[in-house]
């Protein structure tokens, strides 16, 4: 497997998200095309992500319940979801294109986010569940959290009676993406994308049944493509 920036970065032990998207978003326009009008260089995507901070200058020193509100508002309020089922590109699930164009699927959206509230100090991150994709404070009891699904609006997570909503890591975050990617390749016989989304998924520090799981679906990419 070609060791990109991506791949290495899987032994540097948990790496930030902001990173570990910003590299996913570089293998993903590589394998898939860099045609996306939006698609940013990754010190373009560092600086959107910057400015995306900056509006939230001071924000840390407040209660995590505004914390909540005034990212929602400032900065999850210039993005909007893409959830266009026939898609036959990949600008939604590339982090680069989804700062760019402020669209993309819930997940990446809320990746993205999070990558901007953590640059700014404040400590939210990615919850997701059967039917939810959630923005939640690491310190909040009771779990306030922002719904990336339902425009933004803060609430109690506990109402969504979403009994797998779990905390997802940097690494998790990455499979989830490197999931709908294989799964729109697919769909498009796109073989090159499919062995390549395999080959990134194989490399992330998951438990031994999930790796199991990877490294049965990259054998099967790789004898459909021979």
């Amino acid at each position: 497997m070609q060791q990109g920036a991506f791949v290495k970065l899987m032994g540097n032990g948990e790496p930030g998200l902001e990173p570990l998207l910003l590299s996913l978003a570089a293998e993903i326009g590589h394998v898939a095309g860099q045609g996306a009008a939006q698609a940013l260089r990754t010190d373009q995507a560092h600086g959107q992500l910057e400015h995306l901070a900056a509006s939230l200058a001071g924000v840390d020193s407040l209660p995590p319940t505004m914390q909540l509100q005034l990212l929602s508002s400032l900065v999850l309020g210039r993005f909007s979801i893409d959830v266009e089922p026939h898609r036959v590109d990949f600008g939604d699930l590339r982090p680069d294109v989804v700062l760019g164009e402020r669209s993309g699927h819930p997940i990446v959206v809320a990746a993205v986010v999070a990558a901007v509230a953590q640059r700014a100090g404040l400590p939210v991150a990615v919850v997701v569940g059967d039917a939810n994709v959630l923005l939640a404070h690491r310190t909040q009891d009771p779990p306030l959290a922002i719904s990336v699904d339902r425009h933004g609006e803060v609430l109690d997570a506990r109402e969504l009676r979403d009994g797998n909503l779990s905390w997802r890591c940097a690494h998790e975050i990455s499979a989830a993406i490197l999931d709908l990617v294989l799964a729109r390749s697919e769909t498009l016989g796109l073989r090159p994308v499919t062995v390549r989304a395999c080959e990134l998924a194989t490399a992330l520090p998951l438990d031994p049944h999930a790796l199991a799981h990877r490294d049965a679906e990259l054998s099967r990419a790789l004898s459909a493509w021979n």
